[in-house]
Formats: structure tokens, C-alpha cells, sequence
């Protein structure tokens, strides 16, 4: 999974925290999966450079329609 948010001024690692609970909350209410969702481990880092960004973003939509699907749920914030 890639994800691209914008600095909200919390802690990244909390942040990431509570969206790994959340998405694993929704798979085991949504679907008949038991057990881990995530593995070990993320790698994170921090762009600052706005050409950079969009760079990124592109990168993660190309990769979508390679694998002929869109970004679920698909949101584009500006630097």
C-alpha cells in the first residue's frame, strides 16, 4: 500500500499506528479474515519539495492502472 499524506503536526508513527488499527478493525468486521492484517515494519519519509510530491503521486496512479485499479478511496492534497 502507498500512502502520501500532508503534515498535520502529529507524530508519524502514532499516525500510522492508528491507521493500521483502524484498517485492521474494518477488515475483520467487513470480511471472515482472522488474524494479522499488516506485517512488521514501514518505511516513511518526508517530502518536501513539491515537484518531488507530484512525482509521487503520479508514481502511485501509474502503479494503479498497471494493476488496472484506482486509488480506494482516491484523495489529492495539494502541498
Amino acid at each position: 500500500m502507498h500512502l502520501l499524506i500532508t503534515y498535520s503536526g502529529l507524530d508519524i508513527k502514532r499516525t500510522i499506528k492508528w491507521l493500521a488499527q483502524q484498517t485492521t478493525k474494518a477488515v475483520h468486521q467487513q470480511t471472515d479474515h482472522v488474524g494479522p492484517v499488516w506485517c512488521e515494519g514501514y518505511w516513511c519519509s518526508y517530502v518536501f519539495d513539491k515537484v518531488y510530491w507530484t512525482n509521487l503521486v503520479q508514481y502511485v496512479q501509474r502503479h494503479n492502472l498497471r494493476q488496472s485499479e484506482s486509488a480506494k478511496p482516491h484523495s489529492f492534497l495539494a502541498l
